[in-house]
């Protein structure tokens, strides 16, 4: 019995085999299994013909082709389960692998399914590793044959593409008894009619007699009734497995009538989904018919209001001529009182829908001039409610964001683009150059090097980013989130920092975009603090994204950071780069309370790599009193300084540490990788006081 053991069956195909094993080692905790055994079936009568790749026969080739094509054959096969090993030992599963050789692959897994009495087998479903919804039994002709003609006893799992298809569960043994008894009557049967009866010259009544069991004949009366009576015991365990074989019969005849009402059912549902289908067709176009009278009531609201803004002025200036007159005072009465008060607001609205006057307003006839029709060759991106083209507009290079004019997300996405980017500036900050309110296009100027995820992944093969200019980019995302935060009365949360949205220009500054669905919140709510931390912990994923040039799943658990370091970027200065994945992976802490906060913690982290000269060793900045200022921890050892020294490069260490960082060999900044000018050492004395005067202060020793 082989119950504790996972069986599967691997073929050449590499996705195929990876996926089904990948699959099966999923499983493996499930079914409780000691061990995993992979098993390949090789079929030399089937591949020896492709030697000259004509499909001659075998005896058309020397004995040296033939060996050499096995030997290599082999070899692949090795090198097969070597891999699906590797594959096990990553998952950390016991495991074992076997090579069986048949004519045919299909016998050959049906084989050792008998011989080793598997009874948990996982093989593949399809001929190829194409996998579809509507599957729902295997494709392949091996798979069928093996679900039709594989002993009861074997659970079988058909996977395809990682899914599982299709399940062939192991049913009562007593099948299997039944063939063994069958098999063992037939047995006895022949041996008992194959027995010599008389010797060549007997008589006929002679063989007669001993064929009954005479005394004379030459097989002991004693044999053939032991024999008798292990054919009697035979035919009743037969009795018997037949009985059962009656009721198992009738059981699956009851499973085939439940398993036709069941199929009935199934009709009936796919009619009511065919039906569900039309019924939402009918909504979609319903829907689609709303928005286009939505967008058609948006553009009268915004006609409506321009010419309410344009009553309000005539009726306000008509106002003042009055009152200039000399009866102004008793007509000024007569004029309803209230008038202003209804129009202050319609104005105030009609001030909010043009805003588009602080920008240079285009028309759909210059966006097709500027991206001849909207050339799909011109299209440099492609998001979820519109699509961005290179154009030329103005002698000058621009990027042009199409929104969607049926979509309700796209009419909102304009609005705060230009809401937001008509009243700001900052270096890094997207700029907007105007729009067509029409159309719903805005106008950006044009980034030459892209988005920061095209770049990380050396699109269009681009050199990679030296890691210098990786911290740039995260001091300017630093910045302009900050800048972002800290705007009062209401600060603006991006909601939606990505590689995608991060985008560089000529000289690799990073330019932030995206505001379709930021957040204005007033500093006093309740929650914009908690709001601030979304923005942080995007942050932490863009560092990491700058630090490994890769998705930051995996990243967080993995405690040798040279192993995950982008080498290249270049040779990273190790201090820093640890510093900035510690920092990334506090802003990607679970609970937003426990992010650093961007304006202090980050930023102070950030700020020497900006501007060496102003590193963070000035001991009369001012003491966070809740906390130990970031100054007074060594950047190698990341404890207080107890003997603080200036080096070349404008850092202050911990005296040992960097004499042991230049005994080392080194000559360059444990900081920037720099190499420094000398290694001279000047203690840092102005530090060391203001330490010792902390350390007194809150009692440390």
């Amino acid at each position: 019995m082989e119950d504790d053991i996972l069986y599967v069956a691997v073929g050449k195909e590499v996705e195929d085999r990876n996926s089904t094993l990948k699959w099966a080692l999923k499983r493996f905790k499930q079914e409780n299994c000691a061990s995993i055994c992979v098993f390949y079936v090789l079929a030399p009568s089937q591949t020896i013909t492709q030697l000259n790749g004509f499909g001659a026969p075998v005896h058309s080739l020397t004995d040296n082709e033939v060996a050499s094509f096995r030997e290599q054959e082999k070899q692949e096969i090795v090198a097969i389960l070597d891999d699906c090993g590797q594959i096990c030992k990553i998952y950390k599963v016991p495991f074992q692998t076997i090579q069986v050789q048949n004519d045919s692959i299909t016998e050959g897994i049906l084989e050792i399914v008998i011989n080793l009495r598997i009874q948990k087998l996982v093989m593949g479903a399809a001929a190829n590793s194409s996998y579809s919804r509507g599957m729902l039994t295997p494709t392949s002709k091996k798979a069928n044959i093996v679900l039709h003609s594989a002993p009861n006893f074997c659970h079988i799992w058909f996977v395809c593409n990682n899914h599982l298809v299709f399940t062939r569960e192991c049913t009562w043994r007593g099948t299997g008894e039944t063939e063994r008894i069958l098999n063992k009557s037939s047995y006895y049967e022949s041996v008992l009619f194959s027995l010599p009866c008389a010797s060549a010259g007997g008589s006929s009544s002679q063989s007669s007699s001993m064929h009954h069991g005479s005394p004379s004949s030459k097989v002991p009366p004693s044999i053939i009734d032991r024999l008798y009576a292990q054919l009697q015991q035979a035919n009743k365990e037969l009795k018997e497995s037949t009985g059962k074989l009656h009721v198992e019969s009738k059981k699956r005849q009851e499973a085939k009538k439940e398993a036709s009402e069941a199929n009935l059912k199934v009709q009936a549902t796919e009619e009511d989904l065919i039906q569900m289908q039309v019924e939402f067709k009918d909504t979609k176009t319903r829907l689609d018919n709303a928005l286009v009278e939505l967008k058609n009531a948006f553009t009268e609201q915004l006609s409506l209001g321009s010419q309410t803004l344009k009553w309000y002025l005539k009726v306000k200036e008509m106002k003042n001529k009055l009152a200039s007159t000399e009866d102004s005072p008793d007509i000024d009465k007569k004029l309803p009182n209230r008038l202003p008060e209804k129009l202050d607001p319609i104005a105030q609205e009609q001030q909010s829908l043009n805003f588009h006057k602080l920008s240079c307003e285009y028309s759909l006839l210059d966006l097709e001039e500027a991206t001849n029709c909207f050339d799909p060759s011109l299209k440099v991106a492609e998001e979820g409610y519109g699509n961005i083209y290179r154009g030329f507009l103005n002698h000058t290079d621009v990027a042009i964001k199409m929104l969607d004019t049926y979509s309700l997300q796209g009419a909102l996405e304009f609005r705060q683009e230009v809401e937001i980017l008509s009243k700001m500036r900052h270096p890094n900050l997207v700029t907007l150059l105007g729009i067509c309110t029409k159309s719903w296009g805005l106008i950006y100027e044009y980034l030459p090097n892209g988005s920061l995820q095209d770049r990380l992944n050396c699109k269009d093969k681009t050199p990679s980013l030296p890691w210098q200019t990786r911290i740039q980019i995260a001091i300017g995302l630093c910045s302009v989130l900050n800048f972002l935060h800290s705007r009062k009365p209401k600060s603006i949360i991006h909601g939606d920092i990505n590689p995608k949205n991060v985008l560089l220009d000529g000289n690799f500054v990073c330019k932030v975009s995206g505001f379709g669905s930021c957040r204005v919140i007033s500093n006093d709510e309740v929650d914009f603090q908690m709001a601030r931390k979304t923005d942080v912990y995007s942050f932490g994923i863009i560092l990491l994204c700058l630090l490994t040039a890769e998705p930051p799943s995996g990243i967080v658990d993995n405690d040798d950071l040279s192993n995950i370091l982008d080498h290249s970027a270049g040779q990273w200065p190790f201090v820093r780069a640890t510093q900035l994945a510690h920092m990334a992976l506090r802003c990607c802490h679970a609970f937003p309370d426990n992010r650093p906060d961007l304006a202090s913690d980050v930023w102070m982290l950030l700020k020497p790599s900006s501007d060496p000269s102003r590193s963070l060793t000035n001991p009369l900045r001012l003491i966070n009193e809740d906390r130990i200022p970031s100054y007074f921890i060594c950047p190698i050892l990341q404890e207080i300084m107890q003997d603080p020294h200036f080096a070349a490069d404008g850092f202050t260490y911990e005296g040992e540490a960097i004499k042991a960082w230049f005994d080392g060999g080194h000559d360059t900044s444990p900081m920037t990788n720099l190499r420094l000018e000398n290694c001279h050492l000047t203690p840092n004395r102005a530090l060391h006081s203001a330490i010792e005067e902390w350390q007194q202060k809150h009692r440390c020793v």
